[in-house]
């Protein structure tokens, strides 16, 4: 009897091979539904690694084998870029953290190209409310750029009403133009420039931190 791990690796072959083929041909990724209930997002990570852990393979073969499934990974990622879809918004995690309802599944969605003060700094309850206020409770558009290492899919959250969520929250001065991974996006650069002039919301402070100098702060001294 086969095992649920290599049952997976065919449910995650078959995703990949017409995600590719979809991407090849330039055409809508046409993927059955039975083979859909476990290829979504951070999932694809986790069948993979339920995979390699259940492996016994001679140590001649192994390692090409992990390459073999380490690239259907990057590529199953890779064909997540660039998707959208709509989906109504459950819970807020944080300013840049919302939950989604996607085909049923609860998924974490962070937003991308900003960064919200984290819980215990200033402003980062206010961040967290400002999201909810917009958001909470209404069906958005999640277009995504990327997966990050957890697994959640990074992406711009476009409003009911056409408004960009990720803009919103920058331009209200409730989060920092993620330079490290937009670095080309003049529009939040600008709306970040405007905010501080303005001296909205977090920028009223003298000199705010940015999350990720307080996280480098909070992370424990290496040994």
């Amino acid at each position: 009897m086969r095992s649920e791990s290599h049952r997976d690796l065919e449910v995650f072959y078959h995703y990949v091979r017409h995600r590719l083929k979809a991407s090849v041909l330039h055409t809508p990724a046409r993927i059955p539904n039975a083979l859909q209930p476990k290829v979504r997002s951070a999932d694809l990570l986790r069948i993979v690694l339920k995979l390699v852990k259940s492996m016994r393979f001679p140590v001649q073969t192994r390692s090409v084998r992990l390459a073999l499934i380490a690239a259907l990974a990057c590529s199953a990622l890779v064909a997540q870029k660039g998707t959208e879809f709509a989906a109504p918004v459950i819970g807020i995690s944080d300013g840049d953290t919302i939950k989604v309802l996607q085909d049923g599944v609860s998924k974490r969605i962070r937003l991308w190209g900003i960064d919200c003060p984290e819980a215990k700094q200033a402003f980062g309850t206010r961040a967290k409310q400002f999201t909810g206020d917009l958001a909470f409770e209404r069906t958005v558009t999640v277009r995504v750029h990327d997966v990050d290492r957890y697994g959640r899919q990074v992406a711009e959250i476009i409003l009911p009403d056409g408004r960009n969520l990720n803009r919103e929250i920058v331009k209200a001065g409730f989060a920092w133009w993620y330079r490290q991974y937009a670095r080309h996006d003049v529009e939040l650069e600008t709306l970040e420039a405007e905010a501080k002039t303005a001296k909205r919301g977090l920028w009223a402070d003298k000199e705010p931190m940015p999350p990720w100098d307080f996280r480098k702060a909070k992370a424990p001294a290496s040994r």
